[in-house]
């Protein structure tokens, strides 16, 4: 294959378009915004913290949040504890839209933020990305 050929399809699965090209998955400030948005709205009491966990939700022309959906949970086998965290990864997103808008959509955005302890052991990192697949529910 053609090294030409070769960076044009690697820098077109980088800059992969979202919702009609409003931004794109290599778009990283924005996406970084919205992590930095959402962990400073992550609380939970002492104890409950997130192991690792994604969840999927859509964001609409002018930043507003829509379909929050859990995608996957890996949180600590302590009774109660996926509840606890669950609830508050959803919160998180909620009380931080709305978000910056992502431009002219057609439809909404749809991203995934997963939420993973931090290799510490103290605290809870974010980090959103563009989601590839339907969300469910």
């Amino acid at each position: 294959m053609d090294k030409r050929f070769s960076a044009m399809i690697a820098a077109t699965f980088l800059s992969l378009s979202i919702a009609g090209g409003a931004i794109a998955a290599g778009d990283k400030a924005y996406f970084d915004e919205i992590s930095k948005k959402i962990i400073t709205q992550y609380k939970v009491p002492g104890g409950f913290e997130v192991v690792h966990a994604k969840v999927g939700f859509e964001v609409d022309a002018k930043g507003n949040v829509g379909r929050v959906t859990l995608l996957s949970d890996d949180d600590a086998p302590a009774e109660g504890q996926s509840v606890v965290t669950r609830t508050a990864m959803i919160k998180a997103i909620k009380k931080a839209a709305p978000f910056p808008p992502p431009g002219e959509l057609k439809t909404p955005v749809k991203l995934v933020a997963e939420f993973e302890r931090n290799q510490s052991g103290e605290g809870v990192s974010c980090k959103v990305e563009p989601l590839m697949k339907p969300l469910n529910k």
